[in-house]
């Protein structure tokens, strides 16, 4: 268990590639502090549904978002423009098997990491497709706000706006929650 706790703490010098890719310096957001906004946030949004009466496993939800990057502190923080080159399946290979490799000590293939990894992946829980969910949402968010905001809006996230675009804000946020729930 040591090795494994000592290998994940690396996740804390890791970069983000994706602030690096837009032109912000190093430093700008490691991985774990990606994998600690996504756990605080998605807390606070499942305690909200529960309040609304809607049914969401909040511990399930702090393991999913605790869990779901591990895989990089073996294979790096790819971009998504890695996968144009390697293939999304090829991708999804090297990340199974380096979060398989890296938890092999504390868990076995069939345990409780590897079934939250696999639900993460597949997205086959509400908390596994809201985990995902929040990890684009701060992304994209951060982007907004960043020093790089004309550079992102031009590019990805100005597409995924104007997609968006056919229908109001208005509309959007009234029917947020459940929009959060069927995705």
């Amino acid at each position: 268990m040591l090795s494994t706790l000592i290998e994940l703490q690396r996740l804390k010098r890791l970069d983000r590639t994706g602030w690096t890719l837009r032109g912000l310096p190093n430093g700008t957001e490691s991985v774990a502090a990606h994998s600690f906004g996504v756990g605080v946030t998605a807390m606070l949004l499942a305690d909200k549904f529960n309040s609304r009466g809607i049914s969401v496993d909040v511990e399930k939800v702090l393991r999913l978002a605790l869990l779901h990057d591990w895989a990089e502190v073996r294979v790096g923080d790819m971009p998504r423009t890695a996968t144009l080159y390697f293939g999304s399946e090829a991708r999804k290979q090297a990340e199974t098997a380096a979060f398989s490799d890296l938890v092999s000590d504390v868990d076995s293939a069939q345990g409780l990491y590897g079934a939250l990894y696999r639900d993460y992946e597949q997205r086959s829980s509400l908390e596994a497709r809201l985990v995902k969910r929040l990890t684009c949402s701060i992304y994209w968010s951060r982007c907004w706000r960043s020093s790089a905001r004309a550079r992102v809006a031009s590019t990805s996230f100005g597409k995924l706006q104007n997609s968006r675009n056919s229908t109001s804000r208005a509309k959007r946020n009234k029917s947020c929650m459940n929009c959060w729930i069927r995705s």
